[in-house]
């Protein structure tokens, strides 16, 4: 199956006229050869057939999303970085990536100015390899508006021992985390950059209603710290909600 990427929705009966990348990853990279499947950023995958250069749809269907809904906010890092967590977080089913400026970013806003065309790509190549309902969403935002993301539930990630915190900033069980999940809907995590956070930020965050994990082996790596902290995350307290759907209304089931 050869999948291309289309920006907008499908309806039945359409004409879609693909961007001439996508003809030409279909013409010269798949020798235009093989079944062809569109998906975009709504969620949907298209079957049909060519038509010339467009593509007649002919089949809609509402691609497998997961049923608890996970993003990462992420402490700007060096720029090379932010390439090698792209595909990861695609492969892992994050919806969306934010980043923003913390205290020790290496990186400044003003330096990532003209790179979203190469992440979008990125998201866009990483979500047909790894059958993804939709690439990854990615987006630059500021403290602020971090602080005021409305998630059920925000996890904050921390090299820091969790006896550490507490007096500081607080700390949680894992009682905290289970019981919480009955009501979640969505879920934020938030991980810093190599230089970690600030006692300042650990402070804001507390009284933004964040709770603190902390990865018990050490971890150097930005991306390696995503990886495991989610991986961990996941397995020990999401394991039965973190499933796929292709349901138009996505649900937690709160008996589980």
């Amino acid at each position: 199956m050869v999948r291309l990427y289309f920006q907008g929705k499908f309806t039945l009966g359409q004409r879609v006229k693909l961007e001439e990348f996508e003809l030409h990853y279909w013409g010269s990279v798949k020798r235009a050869q093989g079944p062809v499947q569109l998906f975009n950023s709504e969620g949907q995958w298209a079957n049909g057939d060519w038509a010339g250069k467009d593509f007649l749809v002919t089949g809609v269907e509402l691609a497998p999303q997961m049923l608890l809904p996970v993003s990462v906010a992420l402490a700007i890092p060096d720029r090379e970085v932010i390439d090698e967590v792209i595909p990861m977080l695609s492969e892992i089913g994050v919806q969306k990536l934010f980043l923003f400026p913390a205290k020790r970013s290496q990186t400044s806003i003003a330096k990532l100015k003209g790179k979203a065309d190469r992440w979008s790509r990125l998201s866009i190549e990483s979500a047909r390899q790894c059958l993804r309902g939709r690439p990854l969403e990615i987006d630059v935002i500021t403290w602020e508006d971090l602080l005021r993301c409305s998630d059920s539930l925000k996890l904050c990630f921390s090299e820091v021992e969790l006896e550490n915190l507490q007096g500081e900033a607080g700390t949680f069980t894992s009682n905290e985390i289970l019981a919480a999940q009955k009501e979640l809907s969505s879920v934020l995590c938030v991980f810093g950059c190599e230089g970690g956070w600030t006692a300042e930020e650990f402070s804001v965050f507390k009284k933004s209603d964040f709770l603190f994990c902390h990865i018990k082996i050490p971890v150097m790596k930005v991306a390696t710290a995503v990886s495991t902290g989610l991986g961990g995350l996941i397995a020990t307290f999401f394991s039965d909600r973190m499933k796929w759907s292709s349901e138009s209304t996505l649900k937690v089931d709160p008996s589980a």
